[in-house]
């Protein structure tokens, strides 16, 4: 066989693995078949037509998504125009000294750390936010910054509800704290703290760039009101969604299902993740409106309470960036929890959980201390207790 008859070969043997799906994966085929553009390059033909940008974050843990984030933000497009990030992680009073650290000039990388890990203690009502990406985050933020001049620089913005261990000192507080959080007012305060600081941007002459990247996890990045956790809910997106009308879009991330039995599954029954695995799992970003993506019943929770509205109805766009079994889950941050802060960090344990052994604290902090990476191709599943197969018969069902 000749190399023109082996290239005939293999496009022959190719297209009849793509037409060998079952019937009602194809329509997602084709359709992706006709899709080209970059998710980076999405993202900024979005700031073209919109002011406003929220990324549905997927699970907090996956590291992958922020390889993609940081392209983003590094981009000279979104330094140019952009400028400014809005996440639902950190409390918004840690703010200003946020861009304190963020913005700043250091003799050395290692002094930026030394600043930065000060900063992330204090940046969560939890006693440490252990996901490795928003160290990523931030840091990819400075890295960025320290090139720019100071008009440039990159602008943060968390939204989280406001919090000072420095002023709590009961566990009492705490738990008042807590319960209060688990209102479900949550949303309400970052969608109130977004317009607020969005509202400084647009008024402020000195800010040449009035254009920002929100990163909300999912359900928070819901444009429409969707049954989730009660009868009828705002949530964090579409309170923006709401001041701005025609200014903002919303684009969702490649992730899972959520069910009220605790189980989590693959969107459309596999039907997504197997047509992109058909195709090699491209890297791409699509808008929703007239696609059969858009117009599958929404399922990102009970697909009982929400197959009235499709995906179009929630979210302006889509982007796939790796598929399942190529997620890093990341959790620790190298001394986080060094001798100086150790007694800090117990007093918050306390306050927490009033009663904790010295061997629980101590795996508590080696925990947190070290940096732990899975995926699902390791036989995590996408949940420690999902096993890897039942993704895999999930794909494969729609690819045999």
């Amino acid at each position: 066989m000749n190399t023109k008859q082996f290239i005939l070969f293999f496009l022959f043997l190719f297209s009849g693995i793509v037409c060998a799906q079952k019937k009602e994966v194809q329509p997602y085929i084709d359709f992706l078949k006709q899709q080209k553009t970059d998710p980076v390059d999405y993202i900024f033909d979005l700031f073209e037509k919109y002011d406003i940008v929220v990324l549905g974050e997927r699970d907090h843990r996956d590291t992958t998504q922020y390889e993609l984030f940081t392209k983003i933000i590094s981009d000279p497009r979104f330094i140019e125009k952009v400028g400014n990030v809005f996440t639902e992680v950190g409390v918004h009073n840690q703010r200003d000294r946020a861009n304190e650290v963020l913005k700043g000039n250091y003799a050395s990388y290692a002094d930026f750390e030394k600043e930065l890990r000060k900063l992330y203690r204090d940046m969560d009502y939890e006693p440490m936010w252990a996901c490795y990406n928003y160290w990523i985050l931030l840091s990819s933020i400075y890295k960025v910054n320290s090139k720019l001049p100071e008009k440039d620089k990159i602008s943060y913005y968390p939204t989280d509800i406001e919090y000072d261990w420095g002023i709590v000192d009961t566990h009492r507080q705490q738990k008042a704290f807590k319960e209060f959080v688990s209102t479900g007012i949550r949303d309400g305060y970052m969608g109130y703290h977004f317009i607020h600081d969005y509202e400084r941007i647009l008024k402020d002459s000195n800010q040449h760039r009035k254009k920002a990247l929100v990163i909300f996890n999912r359900p928070h990045s819901y444009q429409s009101y969707v049954t989730f956790r009660g009868d009828s809910d705002n949530y964090a997106a579409s309170y923006i969604f709401n001041k701005y009308p025609g200014k903002v879009a919303n684009v969702m991330m490649n992730w899972v299902v959520f069910q009220k039995s605790g189980k989590d599954y693959l969107i459309s029954q596999g039907r997504w993740d197997a047509a992109f695995r058909a195709l090699g799992n491209p890297s791409l970003g699509f808008d929703f409106a007239n696609t059969p993506f858009g117009n599958n019943a929404f399922d990102h929770y009970d697909q009982t309470e929400t197959n009235a509205i499709g995906y179009k109805d929630v979210y302006t766009g889509f982007i796939f960036y790796k598929p399942i079994n190529e997620w890093v889950f990341t959790s620790g941050i190298s001394n986080i929890i060094d001798e100086d802060f150790k007694p800090e960090y117990k007093r918050r344990l306390y306050l927490v959980k009033e009663k904790l052994t010295e061997e629980e604290i101590e795996s508590d902090i080696r925990y947190q201390n070290n940096s732990k990476s899975y995926n699902p191709k390791e036989g995590y599943g996408y949940r420690e207790d999902t096993p890897q197969d039942s993704i895999e018969s999930y794909i494969n069902y729609w690819l045999k």
